[in-house]
């Protein structure tokens, strides 16, 4: 490990090989004086320490999705790393860049990262963290680009490729995958077969795994609390060897939509029309966000968004949430999303609930939050229709067998009664 007190110096040229003084940055638990040593640890040949390491970084530079004065300054040496072919675990240290670079996907989807917001917010670490992966999108565009012999690598990088629209060079990596030219993971299966995979380690990770301190939309900030462990980061499967397969891929899909250049329509109607119904969720999802609304969109996305479907882990999207992310396009294409929201309420919980309640709850409140005190009665009749829902489907609140604080904090925002209990009495069931 190196003296994690001394200054740094960035490298290869991701920021002018300025000079960090980590002791005066700050992360989750205060000073930022020990990151360096925990990205050199990255590097380490043991195994347990490289874990260790990337453990107590999730936790500190992006807690919980927040970002910090610390966070942009790890990127030129993550950069590094993940541009190194002997470094280990680099699927892993992409899905750290990303988080770095959005926080939690559900803030953004169905669209990408909304700079100007962030200016107009004054959120300088998110937007200095966004802007520092977005310094490095020629590497990530080599890593994804079919060069990259470590298969699981060059599906991490091209997950990223669409939370920097307008790039046309990436939208080529993207189609590519998409048509099926791309890379995929081959591993020890059941019966032998060979499983697409994408994400750290051979596990699809969304941006957003860990769940928000706050209700999507907003950004939590402050210090946390220190901790005494770091969650542990899974059990990993062995990889098998890279092969090349004539397999297209969902979430490349998904990522021409996001570039939302107008050459990506022709792939996303191709996957529109396939016979698997992962491609037709995800050909409808990049339509959408390319601004095509005609019938077959509407009529796919609207399936997705009312049906109790699980989620697929091979999408990196809203943690494989296909239902929750077809509800949030429809916002896209003009369609009223609250019906199909409200009959998502009642098959989902924990965080798909959350997404399908943030979508009813824009529908139903246009104007914002009503005034405390405000009676049922007073409300509007979509306003009730959503009220009776949530008060006869107490699983939507539920996470891990206990109410969803975000879950109640969302519904108490808008003016009613905080708490599934609370809110049955208030209704007058």
């Amino acid at each position: 490990m190196i003296n994690a007190r001394r200054r740094s110096r960035k490298r290869r040229g991701w920021n002018d090989g300025a000079v960090v003084d980590w002791a005066g940055l700050r992360h989750a638990y205060g000073s930022a004086e020990d990151v360096p040593g925990h990205l050199a640890a990255l590097r380490s040949e043991d195994e347990d320490e490289r874990r260790e390491a990337f453990g107590e970084l999730y936790a500190s530079i992006v807690h919980q999705g927040n970002r910090y004065s610390a966070s942009a300054a790890a990127v030129p040496e993550l950069l590094d790393l993940v541009g190194d072919p002997s470094v280990p675990d680099r699927d892993l240290l992409l899905h750290l860049l990303g988080i770095i670079a959005i926080g939690g996907d559900g803030m953004w989807l169905p669209g990408t990262v909304r700079v100007a917001e962030l200016r107009a917010k004054g959120l300088v670490d998110e937007l200095r963290a966004y802007e520092a992966v977005a310094a490095g999108l020629p590497l990530l565009q080599r890593l994804a680009g079919g060069n990259e012999a470590d298969a699981d690598v060059a599906a991490s990088a091209s997950c990223l490729l669409g939370w920097f629209p307008g790039e046309t060079k990436s939208l080529e990596i993207l189609k590519n995958r998409a048509s099926g030219e791309g890379w995929a993971s081959a591993r020890a299966a059941p019966h032998g077969e060979a499983t697409r995979t994408a994400g750290p380690r051979g596990h699809a990770v969304s941006l957003g795994e860990e769940a928000p301190a706050a209700p999507p939309g907003e950004v939590s900030r402050g210090e946390a609390e220190p901790q005494g462990e770091v969650a542990p980061l899974g059990e990993v499967a062995p990889l098998g060897a890279a092969v090349r397969v004539d397999k297209a891929e969902p979430a490349a899909v998904v990522g021409v939509g996001l570039v939302g250049l107008a050459d990506g329509v022709p792939v996303a109607e191709a996957a529109l029309g396939s016979d698997d119904p992962i491609m037709r969720w995800a050909g409808a999802v990049a339509l959408a966000r390319l601004g095509v609304s005609r019938g077959e969109v509407r009529d796919e996305l609207l399936g997705w968004a009312a049906s109790d479907a699980p989620g697929d882990p091979s999408i990196p999207y809203l943690e494989g949430d296909l239902g929750g992310y077809a509800l949030l396009s429809l916002q896209l294409i003009g369609v009223d999303p609250l019906r199909a929201a409200l009959e998502r309420l009642r098959h989902v919980s924990a965080e798909p609930a959350l997404t399908a309640l943030v979508v009813a709850l824009r529908a139903a409140f246009p104007d914002g939050p009503v005034a405390k005190g405000t009676g049922f009665r007073e409300l509007s009749e979509r306003q009730r229709r959503l009220v009776r829902t949530l008060a006869d489907n107490p699983g939507a609140w539920r996470y891990d067998g206990m109410e969803f604080v975000n879950f109640s904090l969302a519904v108490s925002d808008h003016g009613l009664p905080h708490g599934h209990d609370r809110l049955r009495e208030y209704a007058g069931i």
